[in-house]
């Protein structure tokens, strides 16, 4: 993402948390020299336990020492996953929208 010091940036994008928590979701803003162009959200909604049981097993060990390390049980793991997962999804949009414009 170009910073407020990159002026020379012609198109630049910023992700911000949707207003109601970060774990809400995400607002993907696209800028064309410095005006915002597109807007849009990538919103998540808390995983159900049968669905974080499921995506827990599809987990290295590894992957699950990791989560572990860093939450307090599987559903909120997956939750977490989830708020990343939309993250990536809406830097994905970004890049594709900016490569478009740079004839990339």
């Amino acid at each position: 993402m170009a910073s407020e010091a990159d002026d020379d940036f012609i198109y630049s994008y910023g992700i911000v948390p949707l207003p109601a928590t970060p774990r809400s979701g995400w607002c993907l803003r696209l800028y064309e020299h410095h005006i915002t162009v597109a807007e849009q959200h990538f919103p998540t909604t808390a995983g159900s336990l049968a669905k974080s049981m499921n995506w827990w097993h599809t987990l290295t060990d590894v992957e699950r020492t990791e989560y572990t390390i860093s939450f307090n049980g599987i559903v909120e793991a997956y939750n977490a996953y989830l708020v990343g997962a939309a993250y990536a999804e809406a830097e994905t949009v970004a890049c594709a929208w900016l490569d478009a414009r740079s004839g990339s």
